[in-house]
């Protein structure tokens, strides 16, 4: 019935059916049904935020104007009450969590595709800000929780998704990005390269870590003298010049991160540790040298482990 409501608001809402978000938020506000209005409402959103035409992403800029601030801050209410009942051993988390994830799905689409200059406004910097404290304290969590059922691949889950939001930001908004730039390389540096830390990681998280620290290395606007040239007449010469600046800062944070010291202990770490073949690489490189080659290939970087880990040494280092 979501998909159904969802599919008709696209067609329909604002113009004919002005009166569905109004009745989604007050459910919300009211917490009746609250689960099912915030199922209803991310597939609204979601079906709203594919739209582009202009008139359409116009419409859709307004509505997260609107409902951003109040949508954040459940989130943030929900996180954290999820976080507080984990650390208890109260299962009610596993409800907590299952709401903090749609409201996290509504989020993903308002920022993505819901702002202009995503880094202008408050709440959505606050927001992407605030994924780095949730992440770390989910990844710990997750290393401890044991008694509540299925709640580890639900923080899982979750952590995935709250580090989507940041790399889909990375890479449609690469200049409101450049804020998070810091905390991303300190966070990617501070659990995939210092062994003791190691243990808080599991497989797709460390790939999506290492996918997003290669677009951060490889990203033009974060290169001096790359900036768009689009920006070059006089009509622009002031978006053009926040863009060098932004530029600029993006330069100097890589910069002073990865200097001699951190590129020889990231080095050293990818060859001596994650450049091995598995037993099961070297099976399949045996049984079946052409799967083993295919997988090696095209797009396979984004979702191998090793493939991902060769490509940042290969096109970055």
């Amino acid at each position: 019935m979501a998909v159904i409501v969802a599919k008709i608001a696209r067609l329909d809402y604002p113009r004919e059916w002005p009166q569905l978000m109004p009745a989604l938020l007050s459910e919300l506000r009211s917490g009746g049904a609250e689960q099912r209005a915030l199922l209803v409402l991310s597939h609204v959103i979601k079906s709203l935020s594919s739209k582009r035409l202009a008139g359409d992403r116009k419409l859709f800029q307004e509505l997260t104007a609107n409902i951003y601030p109040f949508l954040y801050q459940q989130w943030t209410v929900h996180t954290n009450a999820a976080i507080a009942q984990i650390s208890f051993g109260d299962d009610k988390c596993v409800h907590t969590l299952e709401k903090a994830s749609l409201l996290l799905k509504c989020l993903y689409k308002l920022t993505v595709y819901g702002f202009v200059k995503l880094h202008e406004s408050s709440e959505a910097a606050s927001f992407l800000h605030s994924i780095f404290g949730h992440t770390k304290t989910m990844l710990e969590q997750r290393k401890t929780v044991k008694a509540i059922h299925g709640v580890t691949e639900m923080l899982e889950k979750f952590i995935m998704k709250m580090t989507k939001v940041q790399a889909t930001v990375l890479s449609d908004h690469p200049f409101s990005y450049i804020d998070l730039l810091q905390p991303t390389l300190e966070l990617t540096y501070y659990y995939i390269f210092v062994p003791d830390n190691e243990a808080f990681l599991f497989e797709s998280f460390l790939i999506l870590c290492l996918n997003r620290l290669k677009t951060i290395v490889q990203t033009l606007e974060f290169r001096q003298g790359k900036q768009r040239e689009s920006c070059s007449s006089k009509l622009f010469d002031a978006q053009a010049n926040e863009l060098e600046i932004r530029t600029a800062q993006a330069v100097e944070i890589k910069k002073e991160f990865f200097n001699e010291t951190v590129l020889n202990v990231i080095c050293r770490k990818l060859i001596t540790h994650y450049f091995l073949l598995t037993p099961q690489d070297l099976a399949l490189w045996d049984s079946d040298p052409e799967t083993f080659y295919i997988n090696e290939s095209a797009e396979n970087w984004k979702y191998s482990l090793r493939v991902s880990i060769e490509k940042i040494f290969k096109r970055s280092f």
